[in-house]
């Protein structure tokens, strides 16, 4: 069984589980599916270990400029694009296209997610890389404090948030 086939045959728990821990770790995504899920410097580890206990890969990461009044007066956002008013903090969001600035996974390991099979300490590997990856931008002189990371999680195209399982539904 291919690592995309498990997430469907399982599809209401892994939601559920990844629902939940949006929700702990105060993760907004953007639209109606799972990507660009926005969240904190100080939630981010927890969520990407979450991610990696549950089976659920990250195959990129983004940024997003964090806009706040205060944002606004220390850093002179926004940064970038536009986008949605953020449902844990004060302010918006802002999507940042920072040249050369966003984590892929290399082909092979997309392909292997989307076609093989792929194990617990792999997908960790992998997770493990895109935190690497947050870490080290934030070192670098592209970062500005308002930047927040938003990961993409690696489920089946054709899920969305707007699920409701057995008496569960999303709180965002």
């Amino acid at each position: 069984m291919t690592y995309l086939e498990s997430l469907r045959i399982n599809q209401l728990d892994k939601q559920k589980k990844i629902e939940d821990l949006l929700e702990i770790n105060k993760a907004q995504t953007v639209g109606h599916g799972y990507i660009d899920a926005i969240t904190d410097f100080k939630y981010i580890e927890a969520l990407i270990s979450g991610l990696s206990q549950i089976g659920v890969a990250i195959d990129c990461v983004t940024w997003w400029c964090h806009c706040s009044e205060d944002n606004k007066d220390l850093f002179g956002c926004p940064h970038g694009l536009g986008g949605p008013q953020s449902i844990y903090f004060d302010g918006w969001f802002s999507e940042i296209g920072i040249d050369n600035e966003s984590f892929d996974l290399p082909n092979d390991a997309y392909q292997k997610l989307e076609q093989g099979k792929v194990s617990l300490e792999e997908i960790k590997t992998i997770n493990e890389t895109a935190q690497a990856y947050i870490k080290h931008f934030t070192e670098g002189e592209k970062f500005s404090p308002c930047f927040k990371p938003a990961v993409w999680l690696h489920v089946p195209v054709e899920w969305r948030r707007d699920i409701e399982t057995e008496g569960y539904a999303p709180s965002v």
